[in-house]
């Protein structure tokens, strides 16, 4: 597939984002690691097992969020409580508080522009921790190190980030317009 072709996949398959902000900043939601979903790594295929980031969750492991893995775009870490990670049947969930940096107002922006690609992350195989079958190398345990909020393309388009807390202020906004109104009358 040449490089045209592989931008109009990626253009297409790049999901809508829904922008929610309230005066914290908001907060960045999504899917970060889809179980059994296939990417495409190179020269072979990659899938995650339901479960391989269990142990990871069950500790104290730092895990921090970052923009396009870069480690000078610092979003969250978990010790903190600024970002949130969910272990549920279809993979590995987030929840991301957004900080009032340039980085964040930067990220937030391209959210509202519907500009952003996705989400990844970065890690280390635990010992045993993968098996390929074929081309397929299928990961069951991970130690997970990063996730980030991918500009681009990420590796599985199933990937999702959402904004949330812009429609529950509008709602607020709204209710307190309608109050107001009849308390008018």
């Amino acid at each position: 597939m040449d490089i045209f072709t592989e931008t109009q996949h990626a253009l297409k398959r790049r999901q809508a984002v829904e922008i929610r902000r309230g005066g914290d900043g908001g907060k960045l939601h999504g899917l970060v690691a889809p179980y059994n979903s296939v990417a495409n790594i190179g020269p072979y295929q990659e899938r995650i097992a339901p479960g391989a980031f269990g142990k990871t969750l069950s500790s104290d492991a730092e895990v921090l969020a970052f923009a396009d893995h870069d480690a000078a775009k610092l979003l969250g870490r978990r010790s903190t409580g600024t970002l949130r990670l969910t272990d549920r049947d279809d993979g590995l969930h987030f929840e991301l508080s957004i900080p009032d940096t340039s980085i964040g107002r930067d990220i937030r922006t391209l959210a509202e522009r519907g500009d952003l690609g996705g989400a990844s992350i970065g890690f280390v195989i635990r010992e045993n921790g993968e098996r390929y079958d074929g081309n397929m190398r299928i990961l069951t345990d991970i130690d997970l190190r990063e996730i980030s909020i991918i500009q681009s393309w990420p590796a599985y388009e199933q990937t999702t980030v959402e904004a949330r807390a812009r429609k529950q202020a509008q709602a607020a906004s709204s209710m307190a317009m309608r109050r107001r109104w009849l308390t008018v009358l």
